[in-house]
């Protein structure tokens, strides 16, 4: 009996382009034109949205940046804890003191144990599972924080504003 590769993509209906992309403009109070547009408030594209919007900054460009979060708050999908490598934030903001950013605490000490029904068995912790240098923080409020940055460097964040479709222009994108 031969074993067949399951592919999970191969069982995926098709992608109509058109239902998501549509060719004409949209018109109505609730259009709101930007030049980029960052779907999802998240740390990766709010930090996508501050970088951009230093770059374009220093280039002496100006331009419309949007964030659309369907979440009603930022950090409202954002719920877990998290153990964070500060590198990424020092590197965006980098006159930023680390006793600003929005962590909890250093971490200071990692144990891995191997859980049985009446024991449990220390283990030599792997490489991948040691955090020192990094901190511990909740997402929400990294995103919170994020959000706050991004807002003070003329970010348009929509929070409660799930997207449905996108209206190209030539080179220009509207949600």
């Amino acid at each position: 009996m031969a074993i067949s590769r399951f592919i999970p993509g191969s069982f995926q209906p098709p992608l109509e382009q058109n239902k998501f992309i549509v060719q004409h403009k949209p018109t109505g109070e609730d259009v709101v034109p930007f030049d980029v547009v960052f779907v999802g408030a998240g740390p990766a594209g709010l930090a996508g949205a501050i970088e951009l919007s230093k770059l374009t900054k220093a280039a002496g460009m100006n331009i419309e940046i949007g964030v659309l979060e369907k979440a009603g708050t930022l950090g409202g999908h954002s719920l877990s804890g998290a153990v964070i490598n500060p590198i990424a934030l020092q590197t965006l903001f980098p006159d930023t003191p680390i006793s600003d950013f929005p962590f909890r605490r250093p971490v200071t000490g990692e144990k891995v144990f191997l859980m049985t029904k009446n024991s449990a068995i220390r283990l030599p912790t792997p490489p991948t599972m040691k955090n020192h240098g990094y901190y511990i923080a909740s997402l929400c409020e990294v995103v919170r924080w994020l959000g706050q940055k991004a807002e003070a460097a003329g970010i348009n964040i929509m929070a409660g504003f799930p997207v449905d479709s996108a209206s190209l222009a030539s080179a220009s994108c509207r949600c």
